[in-house]
This record gives structure tokens, C-alpha cells and sequence, in this order.
């Protein structure tokens, strides 16, 4: 079996041998969301047991890599915003204009993510001494 990932879904691909023609052949057994792990009727049709526990370890382990993905890019957004923020100061007018709005949409989002956690209150950066002396 092999998965194909098209957005939120994979397609679960299995690998069919003909005794006829003593070949073997790629057929599609159906899908799975793989954010709710719904697997399709089609899909639990195709499979037994052991392929459809296959399927769900690997939905499992995708989830899995996706929020440790999505934890990491949280933990690098403070520093790509800073350099953002470098490149902007230097950067052609009308480039800077477009990716300025694409950031300024992302951050309104942000923005309500935070609020709706409770977290929207902005604290300033800590002071440090003898910078700038």
C-alpha cells in the first residue's frame, strides 16, 4: 500500500497482483480525511484488519508530525516577523507593498487567535542594560 496526499485527504493506493498475468497493478481503496481520521466506506470495503490498521497508524503518525509542524513554526514566528521586518526596510516599494498586505491579513488572524485564547494583551520587551552606551 502506498498514500497519496492531496490536502486534508489521503488516498490510499494498494498493490493488486494479477496470477492471471503475473503482474502486479496500483488500485485506488479509497480515502481518509486525515485531520478527523474518518476513513470512507469505499475505503473500509477494500481493506481487512490488518490494512485498515495500517492506515489508521499511518493517519496517526501524519497527525502527530503535523502538530509538532505547526508547534515549531509557532515557536520560529517571533523570529521570522523580526526579519520580516529587516528585509521590509530595504526592499522595493512595490514589492514590499504586496507582501506587507499578504502579512498585515495574516496578522489580523493571528491577532483573533490570540484574543479568542485569552492572550491578546501585549506585554513590552524587557530592557536590557547598557545597550546603546
Amino acid at each position: 500500500m502506498h498514500f497519496r496526499v492531496r490536502g486534508n485527504n489521503v488516498q490510499i493506493v494498494k498493490t493488486v497482483f494479477d496470477k492471471k498475468t503475473l503482474k502486479s497493478s496500483s488500485q485506488p481503496a479509497g480515502s481518509a480525511n486525515i485531520k478527523t481520521a474518518v476513513l470512507s466506506d469505499e475505503l473500509l470495503s477494500n481493506l481487512d484488519e490488518k490494512e485498515i490498521l495500517e492506515v489508521r497508524r499511518w493517519i496517526d503518525n501524519r497527525q502527530r508530525i503535523n502538530s509538532l509542524k505547526l508547534e515549531v513554526d509557532a515557536h520560529m514566528l517571533s523570529s521570522r516577523i523580526e526579519d520580516a521586518a529587516t528585509w521590509l526596510a530595504t526592499a522595493n516599494a512595490a514589492k514590499a507593498t504586496e507582501i506587507a498586505n499578504e502579512i498585515q491579513r495574516a496578522m489580523a488572524k493571528l491577532r483573533l487567535a490570540l484574543k479568542k485564547r485569552g492572550l491578546g494583551a501585549i506585554r513590552p520587551a524587557a530592557k536590557t542594560e547598557g545597550r546603546g552606551s
